[in-house]
């Protein structure tokens, strides 16, 4: 499991703009946290976790946003993690794993807000890789979260050129569309990159990956 900041509204270099005015303008730097955890092989993606700094933004009033687009949502004063979400994420990843009837082994980064004495957890163990390590042994930051934004980008622009054609004015990107494009990415991301990157952490080998898929 691994959280990442994202600028939604961030616009590409050279990517299409309805309205050239829009070009001149400072970048957006709205930002959400996306919180994101999958099994070695790719085969289980937890839903994607978002928060923001909006307890309840524009654009999801009156929607179920994880019978919609598949993810969860919760706020904090600066849009970042705190012990307290972060408890009460466990605590539902618990529950549904004790549901399963499966035992798993979480593995997160050792920073402060992965503290997760509060609760008591029956079917999730969990592991914190130690200090100054998640470059090298976070499978996330392989290539996983930049895969994910990578995706993002593409259905943006695949959205902006359907507006282009259909006459639509372009306007900035709201937090449910957001979450809607990044929640469809993460389940475009290849199961051979997922694997790939648990193999080059060294956290699983090819020889147990070979095992895990047969």
């Amino acid at each position: 499991m691994d959280e990442t900041a994202f600028v939604y509204r961030r616009e590409q270099r050279g990517s299409l703009t309805v309205d050239k005015k829009e070009k001149g303008k400072k970048q957006s730097k709205q930002r959400i946290t996306v919180c994101l955890a999958t099994n070695a092989d790719g085969t289980d993606r937890l839903p994607l976790h978002f928060i923001r700094k909006s307890k309840v933004p524009i654009s999801l009033r009156n929607r179920d946003v994880l019978a919609e687009i598949g993810a969860t949502y919760t706020n904090t004063a600066k849009a970042w993690m705190k012990t307290v979400k972060y408890c009460e994420w466990l605590l539902e990843l618990n529950e549904r794993m004790r549901q399963e009837g499966r035992h798993i082994l979480l593995l997160v980064d050792n920073v402060s807000s992965h503290d997760d004495d509060p609760v008591q957890l029956s079917n999730v163990v969990i592991h914190k890789l130690p200090p100054n390590t998640t470059a090298a042994l976070q499978p996330m930051d392989q290539r996983i979260i930049k895969s994910l934004k990578d995706e993002y980008k593409e259905k943006k622009e695949d959205a902006k050129l359907d507006m282009f054609y259909s006459g639509v004015a372009y306007k900035s990107v709201d937090i449910f569309s957001a979450m809607k494009w990044l929640s469809e990415g993460w389940g475009d991301i290849s199961t051979k990159t997922i694997r790939n990157c648990w193999c080059h952490t060294g956290t699983v080998s090819k020889m147990d990956m070979g095992y895990l898929l047969n």
